[in-house]
């Protein structure tokens, strides 16, 4: 006589085979085990190139990314200290014209999120014909008056050429009122932080920072945006050689394009890892 155990396995095993067989019958079966082993045979030739794009992507997340521009005729450069703060490896700045060259942080205001940084390998006689920006009296800003910004806001979606957008002076004070920044209805994304604050005579009167949190209301907020006035650069500036000052006078006259296509080559791509 035939045991339990014996009775119960042979059970299980006719069901198992009852189960493979109509498995195998289904030619929807066929069909994905050819899915799974196309997929395995791909993975397995390509895996080197899957795994670069992986680490690529990687790398990508791990860059922060703004806008800086370049003052005197040495090389130095401004933007905000949240851009380049996290800089473990590099600090990469691309001209308009698509040269590129690495950059080291020379002084550093923290309170007022500016830092001045220099281009290690600056060649004078490539970046001549470029005019010194000249920073203004932002002292003598108001409200209502119109701004300007250029810079590379978003790079991955709207590319690497520079970006023009314009505003007014919303308010001379930031959030909680604080004195050392402007409200302006300049829009900026991600990226623009670092960029030059024109007034319509093409003098820098404050450098674009941050937006307003989108957490702190209950409806998306407007065009509120903050920009570091210039004056607080004085101290920093004060700091680099004499030669390396910017230039205290305007002559660019009343041309909007003008000013526009002279003051865009010492507005530059700053790329940190």
């Amino acid at each position: 006589m035939r045991s339990k155990l014996l009775v119960f396995l042979e059970m299980k095993l006719s069901k198992l085979w009852a189960f493979l067989m109509a498995l195998v019958s289904d030619p929807y079966t066929w069909v994905g085990l050819a899915v799974i082993v196309i997929i395995g045979v791909l993975a397995y030739y390509f895996w080197d190139e899957i795994k670069a794009g992986f680490k690529e992507e990687e790398g990508e997340e791990d860059q922060t990314q703004g806008t800086g521009f370049l003052i005197g005729s040495k090389g130095y450069i401004i933007t905000c200290n949240h851009v380049i703060e996290d800089s473990t490896e590099s600090i990469s700045v691309i001209f308009p014209d698509d040269k590129e060259y690495s950059a080291k942080v020379v002084s550093r205001d923290i309170n007022n999120d500016l830092v001045i940084i220099k281009l290690d390998e600056y060649e004078p006689n490539v970046h001549k014909f470029r005019p010194n920006l000249i920073i203004g009296d932002s002292t003598k800003a108001k409200i209502g008056d119109k701004v300007f910004t250029i810079g590379y806001p978003s790079i991955r979606l709207m590319g690497q050429q520079p970006k023009y957008s314009e505003g007014i002076i919303s308010s001379i004070a930031g959030m909680y009122d604080d004195p050392t920044e402007f409200q302006i209805s300049v829009p900026i994304q991600s990226g623009n932080s670092g960029g030059p604050l024109f007034n319509l005579r093409g003098e820098v009167i404050g450098i674009t920072t941050s937006s307003f949190p989108d957490e702190a209301l209950e409806h998306t907020p407007q065009n509120i945006n903050y920009a570091v006035k210039s004056s607080l650069l004085k101290n920093l500036i004060q700091m680099l050689p004499k030669e390396a000052h910017p230039r205290v006078t305007s002559n660019l006259g009343n041309d909007h394009s003008a000013i526009i296509d002279s003051v865009k080559p010492n507005i530059v791509f700053i790329l940190v890892s």
